[in-house]
């Protein structure tokens, strides 16, 4: 909390996205500076916090979520930002409920939901792609075609990893992908949540 609470716009995103908190019956914890409020809704926050001193405004972004949960980090974006387009990559199921929760806050006609089992050669680059404990988690084949189909057809991007798809699944390590992946570096994942989880970061080079 207090590494987002350093952004000087924090309370101005946090407004839009403890919203969220009304759908889904979420249990509540009260933290200080914001009272009441569902963890989860804070780690949006801070996710947010960190797009944005990396990357600058994201309104008119083309952006991809590999893995978006409930769609919780997709509504901390959009209610924030006016997205050019956002697609998320998850299996139909959980494609169905990241819709079904965010038609409770946004239109969602500039959202694209796919499944991330399909060939996933698409006809589209991206501003930026973000995926927080999923592209990590996922078998070394799936993560090839990620790699080649989303990530590296965008000019930015912020991969929370962990070592469970390079532990247990064959996956890439945190090596490998910054060796793929141009401009990429690594960022302390702050607070840390597992030993060993870090930031995979690009950007456009100047």
């Amino acid at each position: 909390l207090q590494i987002a609470l350093q952004h000087p716009n924090w309370r101005s995103y946090f407004e839009k996205i403890k919203t969220q908190n009304r759908v889904g019956n979420p249990i509540l914890k009260k933290f200080k500076y914001v009272g009441h409020t569902s963890p989860t809704s804070l780690r949006y926050l801070k996710v947010l916090t960190d797009l944005v001193k990396i990357f600058g405004n994201l309104d008119n972004f083309t952006i991809a979520e590999i893995g978006a949960g409930f769609g919780g980090q997709a509504h901390a974006i959009t209610s924030n930002f006016n997205i050019n387009k956002y697609l998320i990559f998850d299996l139909p199921e959980v494609n169905w409920l990241i819709n079904r929760f965010l038609i409770n806050f946004i239109d969602t006609n500039n959202y694209e939901f796919i499944d991330g089992r399909n060939d996933l050669k698409l006809d589209q680059n991206f501003d930026l792609v973000i995926s927080n404990y999923a592209f990590s988690e996922l078998n070394r084949e799936t993560q090839e075609k990620y790699l080649h189909n989303v990530l590296l057809k965008s000019q930015r991007g912020y991969i929370t990893w962990n070592e469970l798809s390079f532990r247990s699944l064959n996956g890439f390590s945190k090596k490998e992908l910054i060796n793929i992946i141009p401009n990429s570096f690594m960022i302390p994942e702050e607070p840390l949540t597992y030993p060993n989880n870090e930031i995979i970061v690009w950007e456009p080079t100047l």
